[in-house]
Protein backbone atom coordinates (compact mmCIF):
# COMPACT_ATOMS: atom_id res chain seq x y z
CA UNK A 1 0.00 0.00 0.00
CA UNK A 2 1.49 3.73 -0.92
CA UNK A 3 0.50 7.11 -1.20
CA UNK A 4 -1.99 6.99 2.00
CA UNK A 5 -2.78 10.01 4.15
CA UNK A 6 -2.69 9.60 7.49
CA UNK A 7 -3.26 11.77 11.29
CA UNK A 8 -2.18 10.09 14.03
CA UNK A 9 -0.57 10.49 17.65
CA UNK A 10 2.85 9.82 18.80
CA UNK A 11 2.62 7.20 21.07
CA UNK A 12 6.19 6.55 21.75
CA UNK A 13 9.60 7.13 19.90
CA UNK A 14 12.88 4.77 20.16
CA UNK A 15 16.34 5.82 18.63
CA UNK A 16 17.28 3.00 16.67
CA UNK A 17 20.67 4.69 14.86
CA UNK A 18 22.96 7.23 13.96
CA UNK A 19 25.36 7.68 11.46
CA UNK A 20 27.87 10.47 11.51
CA UNK A 21 28.10 13.61 13.78
CA UNK A 22 26.15 16.74 12.66
CA UNK A 23 28.39 19.22 11.08
CA UNK A 24 31.12 16.71 11.15
CA UNK A 25 32.69 15.14 7.54
CA UNK A 26 30.43 12.66 6.89
CA UNK A 27 26.67 13.19 6.69
CA UNK A 28 24.71 13.01 9.69
CA UNK A 29 21.70 10.56 9.46
CA UNK A 30 19.10 8.87 12.26
CA UNK A 31 16.33 6.76 12.68
CA UNK A 32 13.75 6.00 14.88
CA UNK A 33 10.57 3.78 15.19
CA UNK A 34 7.70 5.55 16.47
CA UNK A 35 4.46 4.16 17.69
CA UNK A 36 1.67 5.86 16.21
CA UNK A 37 -2.06 5.58 16.17
CA UNK A 38 -5.42 6.60 16.02
CA UNK A 39 -9.14 5.73 17.61
CA UNK A 40 -8.89 2.02 15.55
CA UNK A 41 -5.27 1.04 15.87
CA UNK A 42 -1.45 1.49 16.39
CA UNK A 43 2.03 0.98 14.09
CA UNK A 44 5.07 1.72 13.76
CA UNK A 45 6.95 4.52 11.74
CA UNK A 46 10.33 4.57 10.57
CA UNK A 47 11.09 8.17 10.66
CA UNK A 48 14.57 8.95 9.14
CA UNK A 49 16.84 12.38 9.98
CA UNK A 50 14.56 15.83 10.43
CA UNK A 51 11.09 13.18 10.67
CA UNK A 52 12.47 12.07 14.11
CA UNK A 53 12.80 15.87 15.70
CA UNK A 54 9.32 15.90 15.03
CA UNK A 55 7.99 12.97 16.20
CA UNK A 56 7.27 14.35 20.06
CA UNK A 57 4.98 11.92 22.01
CA UNK A 58 1.68 13.20 22.30
CA UNK A 59 1.73 15.13 19.23
CA UNK A 60 -0.44 14.34 16.50
CA UNK A 61 0.83 14.70 13.03
CA UNK A 62 0.00 14.35 9.74
CA UNK A 63 1.82 11.68 7.29
CA UNK A 64 1.29 11.94 3.83
CA UNK A 65 1.80 9.82 0.46
CA UNK A 66 2.98 7.50 3.14
CA UNK A 67 3.54 3.40 2.25
CA UNK A 68 3.68 0.12 3.57
CA UNK A 69 6.93 -1.96 3.98
CA UNK A 70 7.32 -4.61 4.92
CA UNK A 71 9.98 -5.77 7.91
CA UNK A 72 10.70 -9.00 8.89
CA UNK A 73 7.46 -10.54 8.21
CA UNK A 74 5.84 -7.07 9.87
CA UNK A 75 4.60 -3.73 8.28
CA UNK A 76 6.10 -0.60 9.52
CA UNK A 77 4.82 2.99 7.56
CA UNK A 78 7.71 5.41 6.29
CA UNK A 79 7.34 8.88 4.36
CA UNK A 80 10.59 9.05 1.77
CA UNK A 81 10.94 12.13 0.01
CA UNK A 82 7.76 12.01 -2.04
CA UNK A 83 6.15 12.66 1.30
CA UNK A 84 5.99 14.81 4.09
CA UNK A 85 5.33 14.69 7.76
CA UNK A 86 3.89 17.87 9.47
CA UNK A 87 2.90 18.27 12.80
CA UNK A 88 -0.85 18.68 12.68
CA UNK A 89 -3.81 20.48 15.31
CA UNK A 90 -4.12 18.05 18.40
CA UNK A 91 -6.46 15.18 17.96
CA UNK A 92 -9.44 14.81 19.80
CA UNK A 93 -9.33 10.71 19.53
CA UNK A 94 -8.19 8.25 22.05
CA UNK A 95 -5.60 6.15 20.28
CA UNK A 96 -6.15 2.10 20.85
CA UNK A 97 -3.26 1.23 22.17
CA UNK A 98 -4.49 -2.57 22.15
CA UNK A 99 -4.73 -3.17 17.89
CA UNK A 100 -0.87 -3.15 17.02
CA UNK A 101 -0.94 -3.95 13.43
CA UNK A 102 3.41 -3.91 13.66
CA UNK A 103 2.92 -7.26 16.14
CA UNK A 104 -0.37 -8.88 14.50
CA UNK A 105 2.03 -9.27 11.31
CA UNK A 106 4.96 -10.11 13.62
CA UNK A 107 3.36 -12.43 15.26
CA UNK A 108 2.36 -14.38 11.70
CA UNK A 109 5.46 -14.47 10.24
CA UNK A 110 7.40 -15.82 13.08
CA UNK A 111 5.73 -18.70 12.97
CA UNK A 112 7.19 -20.27 9.60
CA UNK A 113 10.77 -18.76 10.83
CA UNK A 114 12.49 -22.38 11.00
CA UNK A 115 15.98 -20.66 11.76
CA UNK A 116 14.89 -18.63 14.94
CA UNK A 117 16.71 -20.15 17.90
CA UNK A 118 17.07 -20.05 21.38
CA UNK A 119 20.94 -19.19 22.73
CA UNK A 120 21.59 -22.47 24.64
CA UNK A 121 21.20 -24.49 21.80
CA UNK A 122 23.62 -22.35 19.84
CA UNK A 123 26.91 -24.85 18.83
CA UNK A 124 30.28 -24.16 16.63
CA UNK A 125 30.27 -23.35 13.52
CA UNK A 126 26.41 -22.83 13.05
CA UNK A 127 25.21 -20.01 10.74
CA UNK A 128 22.30 -18.60 9.17
CA UNK A 129 20.26 -18.20 12.68
CA UNK A 130 18.00 -15.58 13.88
CA UNK A 131 17.91 -14.93 17.74
CA UNK A 132 16.31 -12.28 20.17
CA UNK A 133 18.04 -11.49 22.96
CA UNK A 134 18.96 -9.03 25.42
CA UNK A 135 22.53 -7.09 25.94
CA UNK A 136 23.55 -8.44 29.14
CA UNK A 137 26.73 -5.51 28.53
CA UNK A 138 28.63 -4.31 26.27
CA UNK A 139 32.10 -2.89 26.21
CA UNK A 140 34.24 -1.38 23.42
CA UNK A 141 37.51 -3.17 22.62
CA UNK A 142 38.61 -1.23 19.86
CA UNK A 143 37.60 1.58 17.22
CA UNK A 144 33.80 0.27 16.48
CA UNK A 145 33.89 -2.80 17.91
CA UNK A 146 32.37 -3.96 20.78
CA UNK A 147 31.99 -7.51 22.56
CA UNK A 148 28.58 -7.60 24.12
CA UNK A 149 27.19 -10.15 26.26
CA UNK A 150 23.40 -10.95 24.74
CA UNK A 151 21.02 -13.72 26.13
CA UNK A 152 17.44 -15.41 26.33
CA UNK A 153 15.92 -17.21 29.30
CA UNK A 154 18.04 -20.24 28.16
CA UNK A 155 22.16 -18.66 28.65
CA UNK A 156 23.89 -15.92 27.21
CA UNK A 157 26.60 -15.75 24.36
CA UNK A 158 29.28 -12.74 23.86
CA UNK A 159 28.38 -10.97 20.33
CA UNK A 160 30.99 -9.28 18.25
CA UNK A 161 29.44 -5.88 17.53
CA UNK A 162 31.12 -4.01 14.62
CA UNK A 163 30.46 -0.66 13.01
CA UNK A 164 26.85 0.77 13.28
CA UNK A 165 25.90 -2.26 14.94
CA UNK A 166 27.44 -0.87 18.24
CA UNK A 167 25.62 2.19 18.42
CA UNK A 168 22.14 -0.45 18.94
CA UNK A 169 23.67 -2.27 21.69
CA UNK A 170 22.64 -0.51 24.72
CA UNK A 171 22.24 -2.42 27.94
CA UNK A 172 18.89 -3.55 28.62
CA UNK A 173 17.78 -3.46 24.90
CA UNK A 174 16.14 -6.26 23.47
CA UNK A 175 17.59 -6.73 19.68
CA UNK A 176 16.87 -8.92 17.03
CA UNK A 177 20.34 -10.79 15.73
CA UNK A 178 19.42 -11.92 12.26
CA UNK A 179 21.08 -14.36 10.04
CA UNK A 180 23.81 -14.48 12.42
CA UNK A 181 26.82 -17.28 13.11
CA UNK A 182 28.89 -18.72 15.48
CA UNK A 183 32.74 -18.00 15.15
CA UNK A 184 35.70 -19.79 16.74
CA UNK A 185 37.50 -17.15 19.03
CA UNK A 186 40.37 -19.39 21.35
CA UNK A 187 37.95 -22.35 21.59
CA UNK A 188 35.36 -20.26 22.99
CA UNK A 189 32.03 -19.38 20.99
CA UNK A 190 31.27 -15.71 19.74
CA UNK A 191 28.04 -14.58 17.36
CA UNK A 192 28.59 -12.25 14.74
CA UNK A 193 26.21 -10.79 11.80
CA UNK A 194 27.74 -10.12 8.35
CA UNK A 195 26.54 -8.51 5.91
CA UNK A 196 24.11 -11.01 4.96
CA UNK A 197 22.22 -10.51 8.09
CA UNK A 198 20.78 -7.43 10.44
CA UNK A 199 20.74 -6.20 13.68
CA UNK A 200 17.38 -4.60 15.02
CA UNK A 201 16.71 -3.32 18.00
CA UNK A 202 13.09 -5.17 18.96
CA UNK A 203 10.13 -5.07 21.30
CA UNK A 204 10.87 -5.41 24.80
CA UNK A 205 11.78 -9.16 25.94
CA UNK A 206 9.12 -10.88 28.64
CA UNK A 207 11.78 -13.23 29.44
CA UNK A 208 14.91 -13.15 32.74
CA UNK A 209 17.92 -13.78 31.31
CA UNK A 210 19.78 -17.02 32.39
CA UNK A 211 23.02 -15.21 33.78
CA UNK A 212 24.47 -18.64 34.95
CA UNK A 213 24.98 -20.41 31.40
CA UNK A 214 27.85 -18.36 29.36
CA UNK A 215 28.17 -20.43 26.28
CA UNK A 216 31.37 -18.08 25.59
CA UNK A 217 33.19 -19.62 28.76
CA UNK A 218 32.92 -23.37 27.33
CA UNK A 219 35.92 -24.34 25.90
CA UNK A 220 35.75 -26.42 22.41
CA UNK A 221 38.47 -29.14 21.22
CA UNK A 222 38.85 -29.57 17.35
CA UNK A 223 39.39 -33.04 17.64
CA UNK A 224 40.22 -34.77 13.78
CA UNK A 225 38.69 -37.95 13.26
CA UNK A 226 40.41 -40.09 10.36
CA UNK A 227 38.32 -41.67 7.68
Amino acid sequence: MSDVTLTVKVVSTTIVGRKGRPGGPRSHMQFADCLVGDETGVIIFRATNDQVDLMKVGLTVTLQNAKVDMFKDSMRLVVDKSGSVLVAEPASFTVKEDSNLSLIQASIGNVNKDNAIKVEKLRPDMSDVTLTVKVVSTKIVGIQFAECLVGDETGMIVFRATNDQVDLMKEGLTVTLQNAKVDMSEDSMRLVVDESGSVEVAEPAGFTVKEDNNLSLIEFERVDVDI
